[in-house]
C-alpha cells in the first residue's frame, strides 16, 4: 500500500514533469512567452456570459447556475435499446443550485447522432423541454431543444475523451465568440425502473445551434455546395485554421457535416460556418476515430491536414496573427483544466506546441494550400 508522503512525491513529480513540459514548449514558442496584445487575461472559459443578469433560454439558466451534479431519470435500458431509433421516452431531470433552490421538470429524451449512435455503449443524448414549462420560467420557449454530449464509454478513458471534446469547445470560444457554448457538469443517471445502480459521470450541454445564431445576430439555415466565396472570409479562415489545430478532418462546409451555417442578419455579409462534433479529431485522440478517407496520407488523427480552398491564402495568414495573439489564453486554458490528468494536459499542450511551429513556419500556408490546389 502507497503512504501518503508516497502519493505525495508522485503528485509533485507528475505537476514538475508537467511544469518542464511548458517551459520547453515556451521555449520553443517564443510567442506564447511573450504574445501580442493582451497578456494579463486569465484563461477563463468563456462558456457563461457575465453580462447575463437573468437566463433567457433553458441552456442559459444551466449555464448561469452553479450545479454540482444534475439527476437524468429515465428507463436506461429502453434508451439504449432503442438507440437506433428517434423515438423520444419519458424522462425527468433534476438539480440543487448553490443556494438550495431545487429545480425539476419532466421531460422527453432521445438518442441524438450518426457515429456515436453506433459506437457508444451510451451515445449522447438530445433533451426536449415542454414549452409550456419554459413559458411558466419566464425563458424562451423556441429553444427546448438541447444536445447533452455523454461518456460514450463505460472505461476511464471514455471520460478523457468527453472532457478533451468540451476543451475543444472551450478552445474555439477563446478565438472568437461565434461559437457554439457549453456547460460541464456531473450527472447522475438513475433508472426509473430501478433495474440497474446509479451511474455518475461527466457530461455537457451544447448550446442550441438556433440560439446561438440569435445571440451572434444571426440566423441558422442549411445550404448544401457552398464554396469558399460563400462565406465570411474571416470566419472561415478561423474555423479551418482551428481545424487544424486540433487535428480535425471530420468535416465538410460544402456538405455541412459538423459545420452550422448562420446567415448575418446585416445584408451583404457571407455565411459564418461555426464547427462541432470534435470527437475525431486528433486533440481528443479517441480510440474509436479513424482518419478522414479522403486524405490517404493520414495515418493516424493525430496527423494534421489543413482543408482550405486555394483562395484563402491571405485570410489564413490573418487567422496565424490571431492564433499567435491568443496563444498564451489557448495553452493556459488547457494547462488549467485540471480534470484531466497531468499527463493528458501535457500532451495537449505538446500537440498545440507542434501546431504553433507549424503554423509560424514562413512556407506554411504555401506549402499546405498547394495539397487542395494540385
Amino acid at each position: 500500500m502507497k503512504t501518503a508522503l508516497q502519493i505525495k512525491k508522485r503528485s509533485l513529480f507528475s505537476l514538475s514533469c508537467l511544469g518542464l513540459c511548458l517551459l520547453i514548449l515556451c521555449a520553443g514558442n517564443p510567442a506564447w512567452a511573450h504574445p501580442q496584445g493582451s497578456v494579463g487575461h486569465p484563461a477563463t472559459f468563456v462558456s457563461a456570459p457575465a453580462d447575463l443578469e437573468e437566463p433567457e433560454t433553458v441552456f442559459q439558466l444551466f449555464q448561469q447556475t452553479e450545479v454540482q451534479e444534475v439527476i437524468l431519470e429515465t428507463d436506461l435500458q429502453k434508451l439504449i435499446d432503442n438507440k437506433m431509433t428517434d423515438d423520444y421516452q419519458k424522462a425527468q431531470i433534476r438539480f440543487d443550485d448553490a443556494q438550495g433552490q431545487s429545480f425539476s421538470r419532466k421531460i422527453k429524451i432521445k438518442v441524438r447522432g450518426k457515429s456515436r449512435r453506433k459506437l457508444c455503449a451510451f451515445p449522447p443524448i438530445m433533451l426536449k423541454f415542454k414549452k409550456n414549462d419554459l413559458l411558466g420560467m419566464g425563458l424562451d420557449s423556441a429553444y427546448n431543444k438541447v444536445k447533452l454530449v455523454t461518456h460514450c464509454m463505460d472505461d476511464p478513458e471514455g471520460e478523457q475523451y468527453l472532457l478533451k471534446e468540451y476543451l475543444a469547445y472551450n478552445l474555439y470560444n477563446q478565438l472568437t465568440e461565434r461559437s457554439l457554448q457549453v456547460k460541464l457538469f456531473r450527472i447522475r443517471y438513475v433508472d426509473s425502473k430501478g433495474n440497474q445502480p446509479d451511474e455518475i459521470k461527466y457530461g455537457f450541454l451544447i448550446e442550441n445551434h438556433h440560439e446561438m445564431a440569435q445571440r451572434i445576430q444571426g440566423k441558422a439555415f442549411k445550404q448544401y455546395g457552398t464554396t469558399a466565396k460563400d462565406y465570411q472570409a474571416k470566419a472561415y479562415a478561423q474555423m479551418v485554421l482551428f481545424q487544424y489545430m486540433i487535428g480535425n478532418t471530420d468535416w465538410g462546409a460544402e456538405i455541412m457535416r459538423n459545420i452550422k451555417l448562420i446567415r448575418p442578419n446585416q445584408q451583404g455579409q457571407g455565411i459564418i460556418p461555426v464547427p462541432y462534433d470534435f470527437d475525431f479529431s486528433g486533440l481528443v485522440n479517441s480510440n474509436y476515430a479513424k482518419p478522414n478517407p479522403d486524405f490517404e496520407e493520414l495515418e493516424t488523427v493525430t496527423q494534421r491536414r489543413i482543408m482550405a480552398q486555394c483562395s484563402a491564402e491571405k485570410d489564413l495568414l490573418d487567422a496565424v496573427a490571431l492564433f499567435n495573439q491568443r496563444q498564451r489564453n489557448l495553452f493556459q486554458t488547457v494547462i488549467g483544466f485540471e480534470l484531466l490528468p497531468d499527463k493528458e494536459r501535457g500532451r495537449v499542450a505538446r500537440y498545440l506546441g507542434e501546431f504553433f511551429k507549424l503554423i509560424n513556419d514562413p512556407s506554411f500556408i504555401q506549402t499546405e494550400l498547394k495539397k487542395n490546389c494540385s
